[in-house]
């Protein structure tokens, strides 16, 4: 080589199985930390995404079908009595039967009454067709069962979002804490199938007066064996008669002095008189419905009833009312009463009442079976036959 030319430095590279394994874990660590920053900025940009969501506290759904109670006068006002109304809910499905117990102490309170729609000042009267309205205060029980016919009822068919079904007025024995509660026995049957679709209930908390009013003395009954009675014969419940017929009213009395009125019902309120002062003795009085009803009266939603007043030979006032039995426009009479001996052999139930319902003025007759009397129309004649049938056997009271 000419010793004029410059020499270049040497660049000496290692073999590489000469490298230090310490070194390669730096170059590792240093690529992944690299790679890293990208995936990092882009999971930041994405964290709604990948992060679990806050849990949020959202209230539990209100039941489809419920019971609740509210009571209108607090009991701390004066300690006399406590009215509680009952309402039903039904925001899906159309209701035609509620079947509602009720269960109390009865050291704690008594009921002095049940108060339906009808009794029941400023109340909008949507179950019409009642069962059942008692109370035991020995057991501390109550219970109420009424119905509403076809279509139902739903609870955005009333102004308030609720249905009112009655109230309770309860009376308290001594002062304390009551819980009112609804048994889970209850039911609200469904007017489409029929089915208990009652799902939940709300108790209530009575916090009951320092004072306690003293209970009115009851006084004491006469002898019953000088009372005027009436037995009304004729016209029979739940038959059929011809508007154009007359119509003989028959009756048996005791010690009944005169008959001071005979009294014409229709639909279970009073129309007027059809007869007055008529001898008891004679046990027979002739009406002739033509002359007391115009034609808009005959129709299948309409029932009568006939109501005697009579003034016993002491001065008493006595009282029998029949039916309800039906008026048809024709001359002809269809249908038969059934009779109740028989009749009570059937074993009908509180279900039934709501099928009865759902057939209720329909036509033709869906379900032959719930025709009691056979006049080829499901009407209110029906639903009293159904009502006795429950009465006699005990089901209802």
């Amino acid at each position: 080589m000419d010793q004029n030319t410059q020499q270049l430095p040497h660049l000496v590279v290692e073999d590489e199985h000469k490298r230090s394994p310490w070194a390669i874990v730096g170059i590792v660590t240093l690529s992944i930390t690299l790679l890293a920053i990208p995936l990092g900025i882009y999971l930041v940009g994405q964290r709604t995404q990948l992060a679990p969501q806050a849990a949020v506290a959202t209230p539990a759904p209100e039941a489809p079908t419920s019971i609740f109670l509210e009571s209108r006068l607090s009991p701390d006002s004066g300690g006399g009595v406590i009215p509680v109304d009952v309402f039903i809910k039904s925001t899906q499905d159309p209701l035609n039967l509620a079947n509602v117990k009720f269960k109390f102490d009865p050291s704690f309170l008594s009921v002095d009454n049940i108060a339906t729609g009808a009794a029941e000042p400023g109340k909008n009267q949507i179950f019409t067709k009642w069962l059942e309205a008692s109370s035991n205060d020995e057991k501390g029980e109550i219970s109420i069962i009424a119905g509403v016919p076809n279509p139902g009822i739903l609870s955005s068919d009333v102004p308030e979002g609720k249905v009112y079904l009655a109230t309770l007025n309860l009376r308290p024995k001594k002062s304390g804490t009551a819980v009112l509660q609804i048994g889970s026995n209850s039911e609200l049957l469904r007017n489409s199938d029929n089915q208990n679709i009652f799902q939940s209930a709300t108790d209530l908390v009575l916090n009951l007066p320092n004072q306690v009013p003293s209970a009115t003395p009851v006084p004491s009954a006469k002898s019953q064996n000088n009372q005027p009675l009436i037995v009304i014969t004729n016209p029979v419940t739940a038959a059929n008669y011809s508007y154009f017929t007359p119509l003989d009213i028959i009756w048996s009395s005791f010690n009944v002095e005169i008959i001071s009125q005979i009294n014409l019902l229709v639909n279970g309120v009073l129309y007027g008189p059809i007869g007055e002062n008529v001898d008891p003795a004679t046990g027979k009085y002739t009406w002739n419905p033509q002359d007391s009803l115009s034609i808009p009266y005959i129709q299948s939603a309409n029932t009568f009833s006939i109501e005697i007043v009579g003034l016993g030979k002491d001065g008493e006032t006595v009282r029998a009312h029949t039916g309800p039995f039906g008026l048809v426009g024709s001359d002809t009479v269809s249908g038969l009463a059934p009779n109740l001996t028989l009749f009570l052999q059937n074993q009908l139930s509180v279900a039934d009442a709501s099928k009865l319902l759902a057939n209720y003025l329909g036509s033709p007759v869906a379900d032959k079976a719930l025709d009691f009397n056979r006049d080829d129309i499901i009407n209110e004649l029906d639903f009293y036959l159904l009502k006795q049938n429950l009465t006699g056997r005990g089901i209802i009271k």
